[in-house]
């Protein structure tokens, strides 16, 4: 340390030896020689030249201050210019107001708003900022389609500047006068572009010209004389004036000044005449961007004024000082130089060396002061020596440290462990009060606390502690990805201090970057103040580095471990499924491994009913999964609000990472956790099966190579359940195929039995009538007559229904569609039942809130002949009680309802009568004839509308069935082979 202030003190003698013949001369005589001079000379060079040079100076120092102010006014103007350029570009941070106008330029209903909450937002902006008195949009054909001034929607501007230019690029318009607005305003208007750089409109802000007037009447340094003002190039006065009344749009001005700006287009200074007649200084300034010129003035009177009056008081302020600088010189000369040369002699001891050494202070002023600091000097560098080995140590330290953290960082593989062991080693290291690591979610934009030390670290992993974008410290050296470095939190307001970590006196925060991709942030504390420096901030950064070097190798790995363990899965869910050939069993089974296997919140598959337009919830993965099954969860295709419609329209994978944000998300209150989400379709030979629905609890969980691997295991479990599909369907086929057997032989039987018996009365009958034995037609030969009648038509009856099976089989059967009162028919049908009531003692009716006015367009015939079959079977089955009809109308259908109190049907045969030849009580002593036709015949013939038919009971004796018949007000004809 000794060899450099030797080696600066050898210089120094050299340069001593050079200049000896100068110090021959005494200090004393060159200081008393030097006032001498500086008294005389000014007052002989003022008193010759005075009146040209302070003329021409302060003409000169005016126009520089003229020039100075209209540049500083300038660069004011184009500051304010940038920043509404700024602040129209900060528009897009609002998402909902960037994807808002997105959907409205391209008519994209689906992520649409509101256009009062999309006005609303661009208001609330608008408010924020103040820059702007109206926001508006346009679209490619010039129209204004959304503004912050509702009026000005609908408005055509394709023939405007900023219309045309704000299509190709940033743009700022002259002022001009609106007629419309009554006022002048700049417009700054900016491309609106897709992703794929496509102009879809025009983004336009207008600026009010106020904010002009009030940077001209800021402190322009030219005191009530000058002022500042700008003139459009239209020599229109745009901001405020001092000397007349100033009415925007209406006062014009055309001094020399304006017009050289404005024929030229240049700047310079010039000694004019003003807009209100007086003569002045001028400086004038074109200004292209906005097409305005700058004027700065200053009245010449008052300026020449002041310098006449300046001039006298230097002119005896020099002859005085010439006086009195003989008469002190020798007094001022002798104390300065005496306390100088004892310094000097003690500044050459210290350039030698000699460290220990201390000037003697004498004097309380400069001199003494320079004794003070050439002290100050010599402590500071005999504590740099002392403490340079120190520093040196530490700087090792930290070299070892960092090479420590970097042999421990290639070693592990956890990201907890990583954060947790990192954090540690630092404070340890170099003995910080707090260090902490936060990891970057790139979803929700949020820094999430994953490491920190000692208790307070702990405590704010527990509570999920993390900061916003930009919040902090911490969230500035996210949002900048450089280091912020406060070396004492006492003196900046913009310190967000924690109550957890109270001694804080220094802090700095080193992001985690990786390329251009941020993984997180490092943060140190030290509880001294100016604790933390560059070395640190050098040592940490160095760290930082590390870190992201293997977090980015933690993510790959655990990438590689989560697409093997995906594989895994699919083929382990494809195994089990194509094992299974139960289509329920297997679809509960790949929704639970799926759940299971994949770790989801959720798992479960809708199956696809074309005839009802829905998605139908076939399996859900645990209670909840089998809840919603239960109670026949369905999405109808086309909803909007579900993504699961979605996947099955578009016929491809659809993924949301956030479904509080999608306005697509059809929340379920059953899984209220629900963050990310994801639909494949299910699809197998060309059509769509189903969709496999899956959820989790983790906002932008889902990756594009998880709805490959998801696509996968689809299209896997659709073909696995068209195989068990298929086999069921075998299955069912030999089932039907031998049941059908059984039915023909059992309807052989019936019809054996029901028409043998009326063969056999009108046999038998006919012969007492051929052998003579009533003779004439006596009341018991009416008798006879009626009975032979009766089993006539029952036969008849019997013979139609044959017939109608036949015809409706074959597809001959045919509509004949008219319109007519539905309670007339049902009226007709009570009516004919009636008498079969009767003979039981049954009460029919129809229902007091049945609908009178209902009309339908149906076959009246046929749907009379259903009304009859029904009301007739009824009856049939009822021994005692009621028997009620009630049709009522519901939108566009009406439902008709026949109930009674018979004995019921067991559940497992409510479709089984609807089957031909069908009856729950198929045995040779049953108490009720038919052959079984009646149900059949009536359920093809609604169908045949496009309505259904269905039945309702608990098989209890008493309590009775009841019939639902749901028809078309507008019959939907339906071929007869259609419904097979």
């Amino acid at each position: 340390m000794n060899k450099n202030p030797a080696s600066q003190n050898t210089v120094r003698r050299s340069s001593a030896g050079e200049r000896k013949p100068l110090q021959s001369t005494s200090l004393r005589t060159r200081l008393l020689t030097a006032f001498a001079l500086l008294a005389v000379l000014p007052v002989l060079i003022t008193g010759t030249a005075a009146a040209f040079v302070s003329a021409q100076g302060l003409r000169n120092a005016v126009f520089d201050e003229l020039d100075s102010v209209a540049t500083l006014k300038e660069a004011a103007i184009r500051d304010w210019l940038e920043v509404l350029q700024t602040s129209l570009n900060l528009v897009y941070e609002n998402h909902q107001i960037e994807q808002g106008v997105y959907a409205l330029l391209q008519n994209d209903q689906e992520l649409m708003l509101d256009q009062d909450h999309l006005r609303r937002e661009l208001s609330r902006f608008d408010e924020m900022t103040g820059y702007f008195v109206e926001l508006f949009v346009m679209n490619t054909d010039g129209e204004i389609v959304l503004s912050t001034d509702p009026s000005q929607e609908g408005k055509i501007q394709i023939n405007q500047a900023f219309f045309q230019n704000g299509l190709t690029g940033d743009f700022i318009s002259p002022p001009a006068y609106e007629v419309s607005l009554d006022s002048y305003s700049i417009v700054l208007s900016e491309p609106i572009q897709t992703s794929a750089g496509k102009t879809i409109g025009v983004l336009g802000a207008r600026v009010n010209l106020s904010t002009l007037s009030e940077i001209m009447e800021a402190q322009t340094g030219l005191g009530e004389a000058g002022e500042t003002y700008l003139v459009s190039s239209n020599f229109a006065a745009l901001t405020n004036l001092k000397h007349i009344e100033f009415n925007l749009g209406e006062t014009y001005i055309r001094t020399r000044g304006v017009t050289n700006a404005m024929m030229w287009k240049t700047s310079g200074t010039d000694i004019y005449t003003d807009y209100a007649g007086n003569p002045t200084f001028g400086a004038y300034r074109w200004i292209p961007e906005l097409q305005v010129v700058l004027i700065a003035e200053h009245d010449q009177r008052t300026a020449l004024q002041a310098a006449n009056r300046v001039f006298q008081i230097a002119a005896g302020l020099m002859a005085v000082t010439a006086l009195l600088a003989v008469i002190i010189a020798f007094i001022v000369t002798r104390a300065i130089t005496t306390p100088i040369a004892n310094l000097a002699n003690v500044a050459d001891s210290i350039a030698q060396g000699n460290l220990d050494l201390r000037a003697e202070v004498t004097q309380r002023d400069e001199i003494g002061l320079l004794a003070s600091s050439f002290n100050t000097m010599t402590a500071r560098l005999r504590e740099l020596i002392s403490t340079l080995e120190q520093r040196v140590r530490d700087r090792t330290r930290a070299l070892a440290t960092s090479t420590e953290v970097s042999r421990r960082l290639s070693t592990i593989l956890d990201r907890r462990q990583l954060v947790s062991e990192v954090v540690n080693e630092i404070r340890n290291a170099f003995g910080y009060y707090h260090a902490q690591i936060y990891l970057y979610n790139e979803e929700t934009r949020e820094l999430i606390m994953a490491g920190g030390t000692g208790r307070a670290g702990a405590e704010m992993i527990a509570k999920g502690h993390k900061l916003l974008w930009g919040q902090g410290l911490v969230g500035r050296a996210a949002e900048t990805r450089k280091p912020v470095l406060v070396p004492d939190t006492t003196k900046d307001a913009n310190w967000l201090s924690n109550p957890l970590l109270p001694d804080t006196l220094a802090e700095m925060a080193v992001p985690i970057v990786t390329g251009d991709t941020l993984l997180g942030v490092l943060d140190i504390q030290h509880n001294i103040p100016n604790g933390l420096n560059a070395d640190d901030l050098e040592a940490v950064r160095s760290i930082a580095n590390q870190i992201a070097v293997a977090l980015q190798n933690i993510a790959s790995t655990e990438h590689v471990a989560k697409r093997a363990n995906q594989l895994e899965t699919v083929a382990t869910v494809s195994t089990a499924s194509s094992a299974v050939l139960n289509p329920d069993k297997l679809l509960q089974t790949v929704v639970d491994l799926t759940k299971e296997r994949f770790n989801l919140y959720h798992a479960h598959i809708y199956l696809a009913n074309e005839s009802w337009d829905t998605l139908l919830l076939a399996a859900g993965a645990g209670e909840v999964g089998r809840q919603m099954t239960s109670t026949g969860h369905a999405i109808q295709m086309d909803a909007q609000r579900s993504l699961v419609a979605r996947a099955y329209r578009e016929r491809n994978a659809v993924i949301v990472n956030d479904v509080h944000d999608d306005e697509g998300f059809l929340p379920n209150p059953l899984l209220p956790h629900t963050h990310a989400e994801m639909a494949a379709p299910m699809i197998a030979g060309g059509k769509v099966l189903g969709v496999f629905d899956v959820q989790s609890e983790q906002a932008g969980y889902f990756k594009e190579e998880d709805a490959l691997i998801f696509n996968t295991l689809a299209a896997q479990v659709a073909v696995a359940l068209q195989n068990a599909r298929l086999y069921q369907e075998q299955a069912a086929t030999l089932t039907q195929l031998r049941e059908l057997d059984r039915l023909k032989s059992s309807f052989l039987a019936n019809m054996s039995h029901e028409l043998r018996t009326p063969l056999n009365s009108i046999l038998g009958f006919t012969d007492v009538m051929l052998e003579g034995l009533d003779g004439a037609l006596t009341p018991y030969m009416q008798n006879d007559l009626t009975l032979i009648r009766k089993n006539g038509q029952h036969l008849l009856h019997l013979i139609n229904d044959v017939l109608d099976m036949a015809k409706i089989e074959s597809g001959t059967l045919s509509l004949n569609i008219e319109k007519f009162n539905l309670q007339e028919v049902v009226e007709e049908a009570v009516s004919i039942a009636q008498p079969l009531a009767g003979e039981k003692a049954l009460e029919i009716v129809i229902e007091a809130e049945s609908g009178h006015e209902v009309e339908v367009n149906a076959d009246r015939i046929r749907l009379r002949q259903v009304l009859i079959n029904i009301v007739n079977n009824a009856v049939k089955f009822t021994e005692k009680g009621r028997i009620s009809v009630r049709a009522v109308r519901e939108a566009n259908n009406v439902l008709i309802t026949v109930k009674d109190t018979g004995i019921g049907i067991p559940p497992s045969h409510l479709e089984s009568i609807f089957q031909e030849f069908t009856q729950v009580d198929s045995s040779t002593t049953r108490r009720a004839g038919g052959t079984g036709l009646g149900l059949p015949i009536s359920r093809r013939l609604i169908q045949m509308h496009g309505g259904r038919l269905w039945a309702e009971s608990a098989g209890v004796n008493g309590e009775g069935s009841t019939f639902y018949i749901f028809l078309p007000i507008e019959a939907r004809v339906v071929e007869p082979e259609m419904i097979k």
